[in-house]
């Protein structure tokens, strides 16, 4: 995209400049150009002129509305020149405003991002802006820029339960079929009590802080940064995710219509070139009922589904030893690292690899799937190739 056409115009008081440059800083980490003034003014500039020059070739216009924008003539002219741009050149950007504070809007017509007003962020002030929070906006920031969006759709399923439903369970019951009880796994993970577990937990099943919360992010969070990290270097085939709906988590009868599409969501069909799913599973989640019965419902289905990515992350932080084997090896065998870590940046052939082995059983898993891979290679060719084994040709 060239410079001089900004997805999308950052309108915003002096007094909100902290949020204005953060807002600018995560539409450029994730792809965007934004323009905000204080970028690209130098001296010399003649604001109106440049501003309205700006303006005209934005795709789109975000409001940072506060106390403070409504005093200001600046705001008010980019809204309102903004607005008769688009209706003079017949376009249709759209104005997306964010609202800090609980301050009357003076135009109605626009979107409106409430959730920094409803947690009560902006009066609590910058410096102690709830990271996930900020995430939660900017996500619906780029749902709105991203509308007539042709990037490739992936269907993304989190498995997982609320702080809400899993306070309920009774952590010294263990399931019907004599698995241990709560307690007593957190116990032999040395994770403590469910009351130290709840802190990973929120109203929603997109609030899970996975890894022990030790990252400090929310799923969606450590999600979206990935997707941002691997579409930056993949400007021409970009993804994005499409979580399912929370109505898949639905128990009344006469939603299982709407369970039951959510579900096919994460199970793509085999001939579909672009289809694709990822399911993320929070393991201690199954000693909620629920979860469990949506998973042997509809999620099990996915084990037999190659389009289906399933990953199960772990409720505690990456034990030391790990972490720092990872990183001996990012810096004393570099290659090795590369070729695991950045497997999808492979230009050529390259021999199978696993980082990850813990005990034997991890061996045989191995094997057992190079080999599957190996004869279903040998079949595939057999039936391709004009010639049998050792050169022969196949006789009519």
């Amino acid at each position: 995209m060239a410079d001089d056409q900004p997805d999308a115009f950052i309108s915003y008081s002096s007094k909100d400049r902290e949020w204005a440059e953060k807002l600018c800083s995560d539409l450029k980490s994730k792809g965007f150009v934004p323009y905000l003034d204080r970028d690209r003014l130098v001296a010399g500039d003649i604001w109106p002129k440049k501003l309205y020059k700006a303006l005209k070739q934005s795709r789109h216009l975000i409001v940072l509305w506060s106390e403070n924008a409504s005093k200001s003539d600046w705001v008010h002219q980019e809204y309102y020149r903004f607005d008769q741009i688009q209706q003079d050149l017949e376009k249709n950007g759209r104005t997306i405003t964010i609202l800090l504070e609980n301050t009357k809007l003076p135009y109605t017509s626009i979107e409106v991002i409430k959730d920094l007003q409803k947690k009560g962020a902006y009066a609590e002030g910058f410096a102690t802006l709830d990271e996930n929070l900020w995430q939660e906006v900017m996500m619906q920031v780029e749902e709105a820029l991203k509308a007539d969006d042709s990037s490739m759709p992936i269907s993304l399923g989190i498995i997982t339960t609320t702080k809400e439903r899993l306070a309920k369970i009774n952590p010294d019951e263990g399931p019907e079929y004599g698995i241990a009880s709560l307690n007593s796994l957190l116990n032999s993970l040395k994770l403590g009590t469910i009351d130290n577990l709840l802190q990973y937990y929120g109203e929603t099943r997109k609030d899970w802080k996975p890894f022990g919360g030790s990252t400090g992010k929310n799923i969606m969070t450590i999600m979206n940064d990935l997707r941002d990290e691997i579409n930056l270097k993949n400007k021409d085939d970009k993804f994005r995710w499409e979580p399912i709906n929370e109505i898949f988590w639905s128990i009344l009868p006469e939603d299982q219509t709407k369970v039951e599409r959510e579900a096919e969501k994460i199970l793509p069909p085999e001939s579909d070139p672009k289809g694709l799913s990822v399911v993320v599973i929070d393991p201690i989640s199954f000693y909620d009922r629920l979860v469990e019965n949506r998973f042997n419902s509809y999620i099990y289905r996915g084990l037999s589904n190659s389009k289906c990515l399933i990953m199960i992350l772990p409720p505690f932080p990456i034990p030391k030893p790990n972490s720092g084997l990872r990183e001996f090896l990012r810096y004393r065998l570099t290659q090795v690292y590369n070729h695991f870590f950045l497997y999808a940046e492979r230009s050529t052939a390259a021999a199978n690899l696993n980082l990850y082995i813990s005990e034997d059983l991890d061996i045989k898993r191995f094997l057992l799937w190079a080999l599957k891979s190996q004869i279903q290679l040998k079949e595939t060719m057999k039936s391709s190739s004009p010639f049998t084994n050792f050169g022969q040709e196949r006789k009519p």
